[in-house]
Formats: C-alpha cells, structure tokens, sequence
C-alpha cells in the first residue's frame, strides 16, 4: 500500500476516534478519567503527524508517530490493566488531569498518573462489542505504532 493512502488512513482513523470519544462522553454524560484524557491528546497528536507526514514525508515526524502511538499504547495499556483488577479492591485516588498538571512538576506528575492512577481510570464506563474503550484504544495504538515501524523500516531499505 502507498505511505500516502496510510498516513490518510491513519490520520482519519485518528480524528475519526477522537470524535467517537467525544461523542460518547457527551452522549452519556461521562467525564474522561486522566488517562483517557492522555490518549485523546495522543490520539490528536498522532493524527495532526499523520497530516504533516503527507505534505513533509521526514525521518522526524515519522519517528514523532512512533513515539506517539507507542505512548498512547503505554498509557492505554496501563489503563486496561488497572480495569482488569476486581472492582471491590480500592484504588488509590488523584485529581483531575489539569488539578495535577498545575500542582507537579513534569516528572512527579509522570508518576502520578502511572503509578497513583485514579479510581476513575479503572471504572469500565462503556464498552464496545464486549471490550472497553481502553483496551480499543491500545489494539489501535499499536496498530498505529506497527505501521509506523514498518513505514520507517521500509524507508530505510530503500535509502540503503
């Protein structure tokens, strides 16, 4: 398949996400825990890199959509891990995304969200034919992040 076709893909896969959350949370009236919102953010970032990939076809940006998927899949995966615990063992709580982007600096901030995550983040609000839209969101990040390696892996070959 032509790099192009992909990146179009990829970037409307990604706006198209994007919308479907959006969609959802204002449709059933949920607020997105800090690490939905983590992805959301990725989810934009991929995609704003897959439109940048069709004007500018750059090492860089496809190296940025690596970096992005595969955090978006670290984040996601950490989220359907905390889901996968039974809902009668506590979590510990934290604030909201912006509460804890303004109280910490960056890296205290890092291991707040991964390692205090919130009780919110493991509540399982919606569900798409069976599974959660974290464990959605980490079989697309990384589908994101194996085209991405394959498209750079492929590049390379031809460079040499």
């Amino acid at each position: 398949m032509k790099t192009k076709l992909v990146y179009i893909i990829a970037s409307i896969s990604c706006w198209l996400i994007l919308a479907l959350a959006m969609w959802i949370e204002y449709n059933y009236m949920l607020v997105p825990c800090p690490l939905c919102t983590l992805q959301r953010i990725l989810f934009a970032i991929s995609g704003a890199l897959c439109v940048i990939l069709l004007l500018y076809d750059k090492i860089i940006f496809q190296l940025g959509l690596l970096l992005s998927s595969l955090l978006g899949a670290t984040i996601a995966g950490r989220q359907v891990w905390l889901q996968s615990f039974p809902a009668d063992i506590p979590h510990s709580c934290s604030a909201g995304l912006l509460q804890l982007i303004h109280k910490y600096p960056l890296l205290d901030f890092i291991k707040v969200i991964f390692i205090n995550s919130s009780s919110e983040c493991s509540h399982i609000d919606y569900t798409i034919t069976g599974l959660s839209l974290a464990a959605w969101s980490l079989m697309i990040f990384i589908i994101l992040s194996i085209i991405s390696l394959s498209v750079i892996i492929r590049k390379k070959k031809v460079d040499f």
